[in-house]
């Protein structure tokens, strides 16, 4: 195999034979970092660039924590039965994560090189052939990490693996536009029509995203929209119609997966010590997703559900 050299990326997670990212059977690399922060966010994990630590109150032991001794910003406080960890003093140093007997707390993202990673990704290549699957990259923001992601896209060609970036769409055109050429298909997302609500929900503008997406349309590469439906916010019909027309305006576009919005990140936030903006929040239910794909469908898109 053909080597990159000695680049890293910051990955938090490498899912083999996912059936959900992309075409066929899959292998996901998660991406650390994201300029995003959507209150629905399901993998808190990717927001971060860098390593940092979670902790799993219910593989404490009782007794003496040996962690509350080596911490050196006292993150983690209280006595058995009442532990309390401060996600904001800590400084992700590892410490705790190091001298802990049960895992409870574990360090979140660790660096890999171009050739590892590859060396990963190529032992499904058989699965790959046979259902016409791939590597998708996600996160996280893989444009992120640019030149981390531009040599495994550059060695996934040479050694004939479809390609597939699940992408928020916002970064830079010109990080974006030379990568191109290597990305068989664009995951791409399309959360909120409305600038101020986009600004409200994630923490950024729409301009960049909506720009990009015409951009990779025009330049002829594979797109399958992805809506997030987050009840209350990007579930109304004033957004979804308002989705579908601004969809129209493309014609090439005719690939769009609702995803129903779930609750398997809630853990993950208490893990990070961070509070969970959608406690109260459900998924929707089969007549309201049967309403939205109705909007779609009449407009000649071929639309699939799930999470």
């Amino acid at each position: 195999m053909l080597t990159m050299g000695n680049v890293c990326g910051m990955i938090f997670d490498v899912r083999r034979f996912s059936v959900n990212d992309g075409p066929g059977i899959r292998t996901t690399v998660f991406f650390k970092g994201c300029p995003l922060k959507c209150v629905w966010c399901h993998n808190p994990e990717g927001l971060d660039a860098g390593p940092e630590v979670f902790w799993d109150e219910r593989r404490c032991l009782t007794g003496t924590h040996r962690c509350t001794v080596v911490c050196p910003k006292n993150a983690l406080t209280g006595s058995s039965g009442n532990w309390k960890f401060d996600g904001k003093q800590c400084d992700s140093c590892g410490e705790c994560a190091r001298h802990c007997p049960t895992g409870a707390f574990q360090i979140i993202g660790s660096k890999m090189t171009v050739d590892e990673l590859m060396a990963l990704i190529l032992k499904d290549r058989v699965f790959y052939e046979n259902s016409e699957g791939g590597a998708t990259f996600s996160g996280g923001e893989p444009f992120m990490q640019p030149e981390f992601l531009a040599e495994m896209l550059s060695l996934c060609r040479k050694e004939s693996v479809h390609t597939a970036v699940d992408t928020s769409g916002y970064a830079p055109w010109e990080v974006i536009e030379p990568l191109c050429k290597d990305i068989d298909l664009f995951l791409y997302d399309c959360k909120l029509m409305d600038d101020a609500e986009h600004r409200k929900f994630t923490g950024v503008s729409n301009t960049v995203v909506l720009e990009n997406l015409r951009k990779i349309v025009k330049a002829g590469k594979a797109v399958q929209i992805r809506i997030p439906l987050i009840p209350g916010i990007s579930d109304t019909d004033a957004n979804i119609f308002s989705i579908a027309e601004f969809l129209a305006t493309m014609p090439a576009l005719r690939q769009v997966s609702l995803l129903n919005f779930h609750k398997g990140g809630e853990q993950k936030y208490r893990r990070k010590a961070m509070a969970y903006a959608m406690s109260g929040a459900g998924s929707l239910d089969d007549e309201r997703i049967g309403r939205i794909r109705e909007v779609f469908e009449k407009r000649g898109v071929n639309v699939s559900v799930g999470e």
